[in-house]
């Protein structure tokens, strides 16, 4: 009995207290370390139970996993959408640049000012053609360098009607055409000429306006039909009078006699200004505005001048010589196109 006896008198049920001096003496650095692990252990579980890890069961990770899958599929189809549009939008520029490329082959296929046109552009690799959110039918920019990168802007609201487009395209292309030629009536007419004509080579008539596409008899635009309504069923004469007087333009014939006029009045300071220079080898201050104006004359005449070869060569055509030598005219003058067309216009 006395196993049993001794088992119950070590037993804590028994109401014995069990000794803690019998507890093995361990250094306080080691219970620290127990009792900062404990402490870790409570806030790692917090935290990854917090972000649905597996402390928090099975379930919680089924959950992670169902999460993760939404925002994948999520992200997956933005990407299909994005690329969706991407795509549509490149067809979209695709069939734009195309509707102007048919257009530029059409005009040149007229064979006349319109094939000028689309010679002038597709042969400048610095002039480019593009829709663009613009005001107006067309506008164009430049960036400047030695050769200039030109974009030429299409208002993208317009119709992508090659009878239409070519009207915008003319009224760009004109104005690098002639850049050297001096703003005057003469050259805000030959303007109207140049869009008309390209308009009218194609298949369009005058008598349909204010319809500028058969095709699309209820579109109009007003600033279309303005320019094409300054050249129709006028005579060139008359025609330069109301463009003039519409866009408070003087003529050619009048700048120059301007510009003669101004010469005139400058010799004296000029014939002046040479008496001195011969008899004192110096150059006469008080005299030097004067001549700097007259200078400038000079130029502005020199100028003006080839602006009226300009304009008489685009009026009647200009003569060359074949290969055989015989002497030929290109037929592209202002004159000779109203003649070939004459039971189309009004003189």
């Amino acid at each position: 009995m006395e196993g049993p006896k001794r088992l119950m008198e070590l037993s804590p049920g028994a109401g014995y207290n069990y000794p803690m001096n019998n507890i093995p003496a361990l250094p306080k650095v080691f219970w620290s370390f127990v009792t900062l692990s404990l402490l870790t252990g409570v806030v790692n579980a917090q935290k990854l139970g917090s972000d649905n890890d597996c402390l928090r069961g099975f379930g919680s990770r089924m959950e992670g996993v169902h999460k993760l899958t939404a925002d994948f599929s999520a992200e997956q189809k933005g990407k299909a959408v994005a690329a969706s549009r991407a795509a549509a939008a490149a067809a979209r520029e695709a069939v734009a640049t195309g509707r102007i490329h048919s257009t530029l082959v059409t005009m040149r296929d007229a064979v006349g000012v319109g094939q000028k046109i689309a010679d002038f552009i597709e042969r400048s690799p610095n002039i480019s053609v593009e829709f663009d959110n613009i005001t107006g039918i067309s506008s164009h920019d430049e960036i400047g360098g030695s050769m200039p990168a030109v974009t030429l802007r299409i208002n993208k609201d317009l119709p992508r009607s090659e009878r239409i487009l070519s009207v915008p395209i003319a009224n760009e292309a004109f104005d690098m055409m002639y850049e050297q030629m001096p703003e005057s009536a003469e050259k805000a007419y030959m303007h109207a000429s140049v869009v008309t004509r390209a308009w009218l080579e194609i298949g369009n008539s005058a008598e349909t306006l204010p319809v500028i596409d058969p095709l699309l008899p209820a579109y109009r635009n007003a600033e279309i039909e303005a320019i094409l309504r300054s050249w129709v069923f006028k005579s060139p004469s008359q025609a330069i009078q109301d463009i003039g007087a519409a866009k408070n333009l003087l003529s050619l014939q009048e700048l120059l006699a301007r510009n003669e006029a101004e010469i005139r009045h400058l010799e004296p300071a000029e014939a002046e200004y040479n008496d001195y220079m011969n008899r004192t080898h110096k150059a006469d201050p008080t005299l030097e505005p004067d001549m700097r104006r007259m200078r400038n004359a000079r130029e502005r005449q020199v100028y003006l001048e080839k602006g009226l070869e300009m304009y008489i060569e685009f009026r009647v055509g200009v003569d060359y010589k074949d290969a055989q030598g015989k002497v030929r005219n290109n037929h592209e003058g202002e004159d000779a196109w109203r003649l070939m067309n004459a039971g189309m216009r009004k003189f």
